[in-house]
């Protein structure tokens, strides 16, 4: 046979459809009546799989086989006979699997799922030339297929889409990081050019599930770019860049399978572009496992000339040697884009419509093989089936925006709502090359193809009105003649006696046929189940049809009222975990955390209620970030509310999304189903004493189920823990507690107005069964008195705990008013109920201490204790909200503290830790705890937080006392072995290894506490933003990047930090990004927030850097290296990186800086230059004082070369280094003045690690004067002798944290803080941290050694106190450095000399 043009002027190949053999035709009819057939067994196992909850949960229920994975494609036959013949065997047990599993009427709804669009006739012949027309085999391969779609939930993939599936860790990270996408299609055969970039893949980046539903959607999105007759595809992998780490075999081999057996015949050509020598290995394994048709398909190419049959250099990109001037720039799923997918209603409609027309295409089948065996021997029919087909693609098309989520060629206006193809090629040369597809068999062709053939067009059915109301683009211009092809009305009435029939033009075109046919109207219908396109079918409604029932039943049923999900929350003390990390981390400063998604319920009846809702349900995003993701603000009413609830600034500029797109290659690790508590248990009004009264027995069982939800919560089981405390929430004391602290954290977290409410309104609820519960004083003894002491001790078990509660939850009901109103005002309001409390947990904490001193009495005596014994529940509790209020005040600057002390509060960090660590028996000189995890309170865990938090989050902030890493990490040990999958205790060991200065264990670390749990979001961003810092250790700007990318898009604690950071980040990866860069910078001013009626300092800042990059035409100096000393990150970079990378960079810069022999001709003028000389100069003094005397718990790792120079010469260096800040200080413009007193702080820690005691004090004590120390005194106001400049709280808690150390350890050890002797390195790192990883051998054996031993090697001169050697001559003695791995700088060329 040879090629024929059929009627819309294509070429059809033979063995296509309209250009097939005799014995062809008769083999297409003989498989549609064996599958006839198979759609008719087994309808009892059908109505049980639907009983069960439909095909998706018995898919899911099912056990996987065993596979090889360690060695893929093992068991795959060499020889492609013995392939044929093991092929053969697998695809007939799956048919006959499936049957038995599924039943007939679910695999004829897969068929038509699988259909979709396309003619029928095409899928069934893409099976038939697949096994070379063997009817067995192409059943048996189609039933195979069907399987796999049920087990994929292919349905469910689409209708979720980018938008639901975009908070499945790493799924939109392969859209952002364009790895693979479709731009363009040929000129020959206009069949979708498919590039996938193999070196912007790692194996290690996502999970192979979540790579599989990727290749699944990017599949079925790559049919919607096809045509007939053909509609397959172009693969061209390109593998410039390869290398091992970018093979994924598993990807492959699932690929080649999805290519060869589940979607047959839709591979055109697969081209192997540039592949590198190392391929040529890999291919020799790989081409066995490849089917014989697919193998024939692979062209291997260098040049791109060798790719010009299908991919011209028109087509390619400049990146691959054609003339494309076009990138890849992902465009994110936009809120409210698949509003459609919620309107049930009118899908059910659609889908009764489309049912119709398939029931009819099948009825005229049946006729159509019996009748004959060639189109020649029944031409009516094969006209009619054409009829239907043409109407069945029409109907898809209106159905589609209810089922399919849309992808991201939609948002780019490439594929059109007619279904047409509009691809644009912008040339090198400045030419636009433009090319349309499809337009043939859009939805415009269809209606005119049937209004020519005078056939109903369905243009008055409910799918054609709400497909011309929905579509935006105008490409539907067929629908202003009317309906053709007669009356509706007058058709209905002739489908009467046709049992099963749907009203609507489509019942009546499909009667209307079946009587043009011949086929009789009074005619009994089989009933069939209704196919699977549709996600939203009604599980109830296929029952019924698969039992013959009455229509008018099923239409009762369709409208049962959709389930609502609702996001898994965690157990009611996990709230407690994180508040009291997040309280004792230096206030409320430093956490970090994400916000909620918000979205209606959408039923999926078709197997589990709500299934799909969990991804599509988050459709909401931030208002505060509306302008940074490319969407458009509220209108002002809705500014002018929102601002009246949050007081932000005003936020109404638009920006353009597609300049702030980038890759995030952690986005995966992050991105899962939002927290949601719902407090339903809550009542509108205030509950009554009787129905929360409970005695000492209650109390005990509650507090068993809340420790047992401890326990599940913090070792990352979180759905379960909140399963437990959720019962019983409406009137029990500690469950009610436990949900006011679960939206407590949320709301902290999200700062969204709503959660604060919430959890404010739990808080109350709490408040008010413990007042309930409280001992009542009569008015005698309010006015007689008696004292507290003797009213706690007549107090039963409830009546205590019940005083405990009132106290935490007042407290937290306080604290949650300062941020939620975000004005001075509501701190003065909320700060007597904040006082109140505190005093009220003075007193228990007396009355514990006053039992245990009358019992110890009693004990010594031997006589009996009259007073109470004080449950370890209940000590837990007061020593948790003690010490953590006493801990939180301790942070204040003295003179604070002072006048807090005079109101009666106290802040005393040593009281504070010593509390925590008697809630859980620690002591130092012990390995162990006294008290077991069987005898501890409930609150103890969050106790041992507490001391983790202070001794790896808190000191790497600021300098203080009585930080003891071997004991944090003895805590630490024991908690591990107790929660090996908890995040909070992961995420402590990263903080471990990160001060140790181990970013590669750190790193690891982070990422095991991501993927620790799934269930509860907000933690996740706890650990990003970590590992942003982490990554700024190591200057990866690009891996810390993508980690801002998650927080800027997720978390709502502080976008405008986030922005900004991503901004910078991009900024210092090179010049291709440092337009995106300048975007994102506009974007920070608007982002900024108010917590108790101030701005937040460090968002000030950033807003006034991103001011100041504008204004210099998009320029900073050292931008990342600022942010990075900022947030600690220099302390924790090993010295070899210090040595090797920061210090050639900063050194490097300023060989620039100098260069110029006029600072006037510099970028924008002399203030710029001053400040970026001062900055240069500040960070080289900083990163040399680490290099002399890296932090106490360090693990000193060494350059591999010697180029570090004498101590005292790196001494003398940073020292002139800071010299430099003090001497051109005078010339720092407002925002870069804060540069003299940070680097006067830092020459104070300098000296104090030299040993200089008093110059150090001399230095701390200029910071804490309040005075100007700019050599012109500039003040915030003319003639002012007061210090203004950004970051003045964090410089001045700094310098009083360090003399107070100084202070304290006056009479201790210089060793314990500022001198090698007794470093706590060596022992922590060599004892107790091998108990949870050995992998630190490694890195004591690659010049891994202690810092006493660092030290001695370097012959460190001992000055005495007060006694400075001669460092005031101008002495340039920076480390020996190599230049060839840094880059320039990019500042102006102008007035350098040459």
């Amino acid at each position: 046979m040879s090629t024929i043009r059929n009627e819309y002027g294509e070429d059809v190949l033979p063995a296509y459809r309209g250009n097939l053999s005799l014995e062809q035709q008769k083999s297409l009819r003989e498989m549609w009546k064996r599958l006839e057939e198979l759609f008719e067994k087994n309808k009892e196992v059908s109505e049980e799989v639907y009983r069960r909850g439909g095909p998706s949960v018995v898919a899911k229920d099912a056990t996987p086989a065993a596979k090889n994975e360690k060695d893929p494609g093992k068991d795959i036959p060499k020889d492609d006979k013995a392939k044929e013949e093991a092929k053969r065997m697998e695809e007939m047990k799956e048919m006959n699997e499936f049957i038995n599993k599924y039943g007939g009427p679910i695999l004829k709804e897969t068929t038509w799922e699988f259909t979709k669009m396309d003619h029928p006739d095409t899928s069934l012949l893409r099976f038939l030339r697949a096994r070379k027309w063997d009817i067995d085999r192409a059943l048996a391969m189609m039933a195979a297929a069907c399987k796999f779609r049920l087990e994929k939930d292919v349905p469910g993939i689409i209708f979720k889409g980018e938008e639901g599936l975009k908070d499945v860790p790493g799924f939109l990270n392969q859209f952002r990081r364009g790895i693979s996408y479709i731009k363009g299609n040929s000129a020959k055969g206009e069949y979708p050019i498919y590039f996938i970039h193999v070196a912007r893949h790692f194996t290690s980046a996502q999970k192979h599930e979540v790579l599989q539903q990727f290749v699944l959607l990017a599949m079925e999105n790559s049919r919607l770019l096809t045509t007939p007759p053909y509609e397959k595809a172009v693969v061209v992998f390109d593998m410039n860049g390869f290398g091992l780490k970018n093979m994924d075999w598993q990807c492959v081999l699932f690929l080649v399978k999805c290519l060869e057996a589940y979607y047959p015949e839709s591979l055109q050509r697969i081209y192997v572009h540039g592949a590198p020598w190392i391929f040529k290995g890999i291919w020799q394994v790989l081409q066995p496992m490849l089917d014989p048709v697919v193998r024939e398909k692979i062209k291997f190419s260098s040049k791109a000339s060798e790719l010009s049959d299908y991919a011209g250099t028109e087509r390619l990109r400049k990146g691959m040697g054609g003339t494309l001037d076009w990138e890849w720039d992902y465009i994110e799923p936009q809120p409210g884009e698949n509003a459609l997918l919620k309107d049930t209603e009118t899908r059910k409609i659609i889908e009764a419509e489309l049912k119709e027309l398939t029931d009819e295409f099948e009825r005229l089948t049946r006729r159509w093989v019996r009748e004959g065996d060639s189109d020649s021997d029944t031409p009516d029919l094969t006209y009619r089936r054409e009829v239907v087909c043409n109407q069945i693609r029409l109907k898809t098309y209106q159905l589609a925006p209810y089922v399919r989520a849309k992808n991201v060629y939609q948002r780019a206006g490439i594929l059109k709502d007619s279904g047409v193809v509009h691809w644009e090629y912008p040339q090198q040369d400045g030419k636009v090359i433009t090319q349309v597809v499809n337009d043939r068999h859009d939805v415009n062709a269809i209606i005119r193809w049937l209004r020519e053939h005078n056939e109903d067009t369905l243009e008055d059915s409910v799918g054609h009105r709400k497909l011309m109301e929905n579509s935006t683009d105008g490409s539907i211009t067929e629908s202003k003649a009317g309906p053709v092809g007669g009356s509706s009305e007058k058709k209905k009435k002739s489908t009467k006696k046709s049992n099963g029939s749907a009203t609507g033009a489509a019942g009546a075109v499909a009667t209307g046929a079946a009587a043009a046919a011949g086929v009789s109207p009074g005619r009994e219908r089989p009933q069939e189940l209704d196919p699977v396109g549709s996600p939203s079918r009604s599980t109830n409604a296929v029952r019924s049809k698969v039992a013959s029932e009455p229509e008018h039943e099923e239409e009762e049923e369709d409208k049962a009222v959709p389930k609502t999900y609702t996001g898994a929350a965690i157990g009611a003390v996990t709230g407690a975990a994180a508040g009291a990390a997040a309280a004792a981390g230096a206030g409320l400063g430093y956490l970090r955390a994400g916000s909620s998604g918000k979205g209606d319920p959408s039923q999926r009846s078709n197997g589990k209620p709500d299934q799909l809702h969990r991804a599509s349900s988050h459709a909401s995003v931030d208002e505060d970030f509306a302008s940074a993701n490319g969407e458009h603000y509220e209108d002002d009413q809705g500014q002018q509310q929102r601002q009246q609830q949050r007081r932000y600034p005003d936020e109404d500029e638009d920006f353009d999304e597609d300049e702030d797109d980038q890759a995030s290659d952690y986005s995966d690790e992050s991105i899962t189903p939002e927290t949601a508590v719902v407090p339903s248990y809550i009542q509108g009004k205030n509950i009554s004493a009787a129905a929360c009264k409970i005695d000492d027995n209650d109390c005990r069982e509650d507090l068993a189920v809340v420790r047992e939800a401890m326990s599940l919560f913090l070792n990352s089981r979180m759905k379960d823990a909140e399963d437990l405390c959720a019962e019983g929430a409406d009137h029990r004391l500690y469950k009610a507690e436990g949900m006011a602290l679960i939206n407590a954290v949320k709301s902290v977290m999200t700062f969204e107005p709503e959660d604060f409410e919430t959890a404010i309104f739990c808080c109350k609820h709490s408040a008010n069964i413990a007042s309930h519960l409280r001992k009542k004083q009569g008015p005698i003894s309010k006015i007689i008195g008696g004292g507290k002491m003797s009213n706690f001790r007549s107090m039963t078990l409830v009546q205590l705990h019940a005083e405990l509660v009132y106290a935490e939850s007042v407290l937290l009901k306080a604290v949650l008013g300062i941020f939620y109103s975000g004005d001075s005002i509501a701190f003065v309001k909320q700060a007597f109920s904040l006082r109140s409390a505190y005093f009220q947990l003075r007193e228990l904490l007396k009355f514990a201490e006053q039992c245990d001193a009358e019992t110890e009495e009693a004990q010594i005596s031997g006589k009996r204790s009259t007073m109470p014994v004080v449950d370890q529940d209940f000590r837990s509790g007061i020593y948790l909200g003690n010490g953590i209020c006493s801990l939180v005040l301790s942070m204040l600057p003295h003179k604070m503290l002072k006048m807090m002390e005079g109101f009666g509060f106290v802040g005393d960090r040593k009281f504070s830790l010593d509390l925590f660590a008697r809630a859980g028996g620690w002591s130092k000189s012990k390995p162990l705890p006294t008290i077991s995890a069987d005898e501890e309170g409930v609150r103890r865990p969050l106790c041992d937080i507490s001391i983790l938090n202070y001794h790896l989050l808190i000191s790497s902030y600021i300098p203080v006392t009585d930080v003891d890493f071997e004991y944090a990490d003895k805590v630490l040990s024991w908690n591990l072995v107790r929660f090996p999958n908890g995040i909070f205790f992961l995420y402590f060991s990263a903080r471990l290894y990160a001060a140790q200065a181990l970013p590669e264990k750190a790193i690891e670390y982070y990422r095991n506490a991501i993927e620790s749990q799934k269930e509860y979001k907000q933690l996740h961003h706890l650990c990003f933003w970590d590992l942003s810092l982490t990554y700024l250790c190591t200057c990866d700007f690009a891996r810390a990047y993508e980690c801002y990318d998650v927080l800027s898009r997720e978390s709502n604690w502080s976008k405008a930090i986030y922005q900004y950071a991503k901004a910078i980040m991009l900024f210092e990866t090179g010049m291709d990004d440092r337009a995106k860069s300048a975007t994102i910078m506009r974007t920070v001013s608007k982002l900024t927030k108010k917590v108790a009626g101030r701005q937040i300092p460090f968002e000030r800042f950033v807003m006034l850097k991103a001011k100041k990059y504008i204004a210099q035409s998009n320029r900073l100096p050292l931008p990342a290296l600022e942010f990075s000393y900022l947030w600690h990150c220099i302390g924790q970079t090993p010295v070899f990186l210090l040595v090797e990378n920061t210090l050639t960079r900063i050194d490097e810069f300023i060989d620039d800086l100098e260069s110029y022999d006029n600072p006037k001709s510099y970028g924008s003028g002399e203030s710029e230059y001053w400040s970026a000389y001062c900055l240069a100069f500040f960070l080289r003094g900083v990163a040399l004082r680490f290099v002399a005397y890296p932090e106490p718990q360090t693990l000193v790792r060494l350059p591999a070369e010697d180029l570090v120079g004498p101590i005292e010469e790196v001494q003398a260096d940073a020292i002139q280094s800071f010299r430099k800040v003090f001497e051109h200080g005078s010339k720092l413009d407002e925002i870069d003045r804060y540069l003299v007193y940070f680097a006067h702080y830092e020459l104070g820690r300098l000296r104090g690690c030299m040993g200089q005691d008093n110059a150090a004090k001399e230095e701390f004590k200029k910071v804490l004067s309040g005075k100007p120390l700019e050599a012109k005194g500039k003040g915030g106001l003319a003639g002012s002798s007061k210090a203004n400049y950004l970051l003045s709280n964090m410089c001045q808690v700094r310098a009083h944290a360090a003399l107070e150390t100084m202070r304290i350890q006056r009479s201790r050890s210089r060793a314990s803080f500022f001198s090698d002797g007794g470093s706590l390195a060596g022992q922590s790192v060599g004892g107790s941290i091998s108990t949870r990883s050995n992998s630190l051998a490694s890195y004591n054996s690659r010049s891994g050694t202690s810092r006493a031993t660092t030290m001695s090697s370097r012959s460190r001169s001992s000055f005495k106190d007060g006694v400075e050697p001669d460092l005031d001559r101008d002495y340039d003695a920076r480390p020996q450095r190599s230049r060839s791995n840094t880059q320039r700088s990019d500042y102006g060329a102008s007035g350098r000399r040459r």
